[in-house]
C-alpha cells in the first residue's frame, strides 16, 4: 500500500474493529478453508519453492527444468492437472510476494 503497510496489516487492524468492517476483514483474513485433498501438492509446491531461482533479489517461476529435476530426483511422477496447479500455486505466490514489494515500496 502507499503507506508503507502491507494489505494483510490493514486487514489484521480493521479485523479488530466491530462493526461489518471488522467482520469483512476478519472474513478476508480467514480465506477459504484448505482442500485437504490436495494437500499433497501443496508439500510439492513447498519442496519446489525452496529450491527457487532469484535475479538481482527478485524469485522467478519455476521453470520446467525445475520440475523435471525435482520430479526425477524425488521420483515423484506429477500428473498433468497437478503440474497446472503447482503452476497456478507459483504464479499466486510470485503475485502476493509482488504485491508485498510494490506495497512496501
Amino acid at each position: 500500500m502507499k503507506d508503507g503497510h502491507l494489505y494483510r496489516e490493514h486487514l489484521e487492524a480493521a479485523a479488530k474493529s466491530a462493526g461489518p468492517a471488522g467482520r469483512i476483514a476478519a472474513a478476508e483474513l480467514a480465506g477459504p478453508e484448505f482442500p485437504e485433498a490436495c494437500a499433497y501438492v501443496w508439500t510439492w509446491f513447498c519442496e519446489l519453492a525452496v529450491a527457487r531461482r532469484f535475479d538481482d533479489g527478485m524469485p522467478q517461476p519455476i521453470g520446467h527444468a525445475e520440475l523435471q529435476a525435482w520430479a526425477q530426483f524425488t521420483r515423484r511422477m506429477p500428473n498433468a492437472w497437478e503440474v497446472d496447479l503447482l503452476r497456478a500455486l507459483d504464479l499466486a505466490w510470485l503475485s502476493t510476494k509482488d504485491e508485498d514489494r510494490k506495497g512496501g515500496a
